[in-house]
């Protein structure tokens, strides 16, 4: 038995990346500080095995978790539902696809509502850039961007200054060299369960 089948899902292929059409949609995630969700050791053993691999057998992760199969179904969906799961993605080695994965910080100024809606619009469909967040501190944008290489990031920042010369101050472009940690969900978030 394969996992998206047991969960009723199936692939949709969209431009930036693979979906789950039924449960999953594709959104621009709002974080709501205010909204708790209480999770138990079945949610927190469910949630480490899909963190360790999103593509998990149902039947997988019943044998490893002493979970019922149903139980796990029923509790990632009802996790999907609330907005805990809001994807199932690969990791990808852009390496290997000979792109680079730049991190770049911006500071914005004389940003209106009207302006800020625009930039951000901007950034979720462009083609190169795979994750995009308003952010608090000395920057208020983030962006990862793949590139083919420098000049290609240069263009694109080109591109990016010219279109919103009025509010792009400044930014700052990190490229990533090497992954030391990728993991979604750290052992310190369920320290009494996990």
């Amino acid at each position: 038995d394969d996992f998206y089948k047991n969960l009723g899902l199936k692939f949709e292929f969209e431009r930036k990346s693979v979906t789950f059409a039924k449960e999953i949609k594709k959104e621009i995630i709002e974080f709501d500080y205010e909204k708790q969700i209480k999770l138990d050791l079945t949610d927190a053993k469910i949630l480490k095995a899909l963190s360790k691999d999103a593509c998990t057998q149902i039947s997988d992760i019943a044998n490893k978790t002493k979970i019922s199969r149903d139980t796990i179904v029923n509790r990632i969906r009802n996790m999907i539902n609330n907005k805990l799961i809001i994807a199932f993605n690969p990791i990808i080695n852009l390496t290997y696809l000979k792109y680079h994965l730049y991190v770049i910080f911006f500071h914005l100024a004389n940003l209106t509502d009207e302006k800020e809606k625009e930039f951000f619009n901007c950034l979720s469909v462009h083609p190169f850039i795979a994750y995009g967040a308003k952010i608090m501190g000395k920057y208020e944008a983030q962006i990862f961007l793949i590139v083919k290489d420098p000049m290609h990031m240069h263009e694109i920042m080109t591109e990016f200054r010219r279109k919103f010369s009025g509010i792009i101050e400044d930014y700052e472009p990190l490229l990533i060299i090497k992954d030391y940690k990728y993991n979604f969900l750290p052992k310190g978030i369920f320290p009494k369960f996990v």
